[in-house]
């Protein structure tokens, strides 16, 4: 479902900030969206799914309200995206959190101060509560940039997006990893990635996740393991938490006498 915003009033505290800063929306047409628009994650896992502006526009501010099913998953916050943080300005931000909805803001402040797309502009972080699928859902959004008055900007518009929270053993129960392969589901993922494996006796294993460049990553272990069944699972961070970008991804185990590695793609 695709949302419009309207010329009726909204926004009342991000409009009387802007009215103090001098702040005022632009006339121009824009096109949000989620990424990613469908996200996969498993009970307990978290995903961080960015709103992004891809045309040129210079913006000041942003504001969203959206809902979104508690019972199948948690807000855990949100915030400026990387076009604010990146820019070195400084940023007032709000996020509100309600039964079902929740309510962000992010603006720059600074006389004469904008940000040009495109590029993110908002985030949210989620965690997978129960099986199901949430709708993400647009109630209101609003950009705003250093011309006119302080009023919404007419059509802007932002399709919903979904959440599907899965426990991953369920939905690889059928294909069980054979002896000393690694068996990477889904793949391409986003954003998280199942890798699996077995072993015939108990012992020293690592496991490792690197680019294609061979620098390593990720450590998803170190360490003795029983013999049996082998499952870790990657959410797409570095070392340091930080989400890394889409691309090719090379995971390698080192088990004894065993090694083994195996591709995959984290797509955005």
């Amino acid at each position: 479902m695709r949302h419009h915003n309207n010329t009726r009033p909204r926004g009342f505290l991000l409009t009387i900030l802007l009215v103090a800063l001098g702040f005022g929306p632009a006339a121009a047409q824009v096109v949000l969206r989620w990424s990613p628009a469908d996200t996969t994650l498993a009970p307990g896992a978290t995903a961080r799914l960015g709103l992004y502006l891809d045309q040129p526009l210079n913006i000041r501010a942003v504001e969203i309200q959206a809902s979104y099913d508690s019972s199948v998953v948690a807000s855990l916050g949100g915030g400026p995206g990387r076009l604010f943080t990146d820019s070195g300005h400084f940023c007032f931000q709000d996020f509100e959190n309600h039964p079902n909805r929740w309510h962000g803001l992010a603006i720059v402040i600074g006389a004469g101060l904008c940000l040009q797309g495109p590029g993110e502009i908002f985030y949210w972080e989620v965690e997978g509560l129960a099986e199901g699928t949430s709708p993400i859902e647009t109630v209101d959004v609003v950009l705003y940039d250093d011309q006119a008055q302080p009023t919404p900007v007419p059509d802007v518009s932002l399709d919903s997006a979904h959440i599907l929270v899965q426990d991953p053993l369920s939905a690889t129960r059928d294909v069980p990893a054979a002896a000393g392969r690694l068996a990477l589901y889904p793949n391409p993922f986003n954003p998280g990635v199942r890798v699996s494996f077995h072993l015939d006796r108990e012992t020293d294993a690592r496991l490792t996740v690197h680019d294609t460049r061979g620098r390593q990553v990720a450590v998803l272990n170190t360490g003795r393991l029983p013999a049996g069944e082998q499952v870790f699972h990657w959410n797409g961070q570095n070392t340091a938490g930080h989400v890394l970008p889409a691309g090719i991804y090379v995971f390698r185990l080192e088990a004894g006498p065993l090694s083994r590695q195996a591709k995959a793609a984290l797509i955005k």
